[in-house]
């Protein structure tokens, strides 16, 4: 099965246009550095292999060289660093699930809310113990 396409994902997860164009936040990076495939999407963003050399020989940890490679890749792109590009990126090489978790990053609450209510309520066991210490 193919990836889906960007207008696809942006349709499923419900996100607002006008974001996927701003520069990506140095809090979402973060939160993205903590699942992206950094080496295989490092060099499909711009990054040489000097650059990449580089960030595996001063950063020890994995989480430590995505973080790196996202900073890299912003500071080389400034403005140009957008929501958008990066899933675009992801997409191109075909790694779905990481552009999936870009745009869940994206999700204004009121979506993430009304995507989670029924997982956390299917989840959450009421007993008649539960509803007589809640009443007054």
């Amino acid at each position: 099965e193919p990836p889906p396409t960007l207008e696809e994902l942006v349709r499923k997860v419900r996100i607002s246009p006008k974001l996927l164009d701003q520069k990506c936040s140095d809090e979402h990076l973060k939160s993205i550095s903590l699942f992206l495939g950094w080496r295989r999407v490092a060099p499909h963003l711009g990054l040489s292999k000097m650059d990449i050399e580089a960030i595996e020989a001063e950063k020890r940890t994995e989480g430590e060289r995505r973080l790196k490679v996202l900073q890299k890749w912003k500071m080389k792109y400034g403005s140009k660093a957008t929501y958008k590009s990066l899933i675009t990126v992801l997409l191109a090489i075909e790694n779905a699930e990481d552009a999936e978790g870009v745009c869940a990053l994206l999700q204004t609450p009121a979506d993430a809310d009304k995507h989670s209510a029924p997982t956390a309520t299917a989840t959450t066991p009421t007993t008649p113990d539960d509803h007589q210490q809640s009443s007054p």
